[in-house]
């Protein structure tokens, strides 16, 4: 996805939030907790997908020339790029999670996905580790043949195949996390709210 309709992506989100904020009639308190929490979860992407696409790079720079159009040499890009998507997706996936326990006050809201936010990160991790090790002799879209007519030496390809394993680790990682999390977070806070 480029950059730029992430950018919108989030600007949308954002004004989404806003109205949001406006209809509800929130005191600015809340405000500071729900933005405050919505920039540290970026912060987080950023730093994720930073470091995530340095040991990648290092791993494989072709993946990036091939895949992302970066220059050869490329791994500060490949960072910029890694810390843009991860600032994304850290702040939608914490915009999600917050809409998903809106019940709670802000304050109870924060606690949950603190709770339970290793979720994403550690099967981002997880499986970003393991998918390459099982997978990498597998080339299930074909990339093979398309990198053997571009840029990609034949002795590169199983670097840049790892690299795209990686990468489907993480993001499928980080994608079943958030699910999993919202699952659990929504579970404890029933439990917060249910009379004893």
């Amino acid at each position: 996805m480029p950059y730029s309709w992430r950018i919108g992506a989030l600007v949308g989100l954002a004004l989404t939030l806003v109205l949001y904020d406006r209809i509800m009639g929130r005191d600015w308190v809340e405000r500071a907790w729900t933005y405050g929490l919505l920039l540290v979860s970026g912060g987080l992407g950023a730093a994720y997908g930073a470091t995530h696409n340095a040991i990648t790079c290092a791993i494989s720079p072709y993946y990036f020339i091939w895949g992302k159009g970066l220059d050869a040499g490329g791994a500060h890009q490949a960072m910029i790029l890694g810390g843009q998507a991860g600032f994304a997706a850290g702040a939608i996936a914490c915009a999600i999670w917050q809409y998903a326990l809106r019940r709670s006050p802000v304050r109870a809201r924060a606690l949950l996905i603190a709770r339970f936010c290793w979720l994403p990160a550690g099967l981002a991790i997880v499986l970003a580790s393991f998918l390459p090790v099982v997978f990498t002799g597998l080339d299930p879209l074909g990339l093979g043949v398309e990198l053997a007519e571009g840029p990609v030496p034949e002795s590169a390809m199983l670097q840049v195949l790892a690299v795209w394993w990686i990468h489907a680790g993480t993001y499928s990682g980080a994608v079943i996390g958030l699910v999993a999390g919202i699952a659990l977070a929504r579970r404890a806070q029933s439990k917060q709210c249910t009379p004893t």
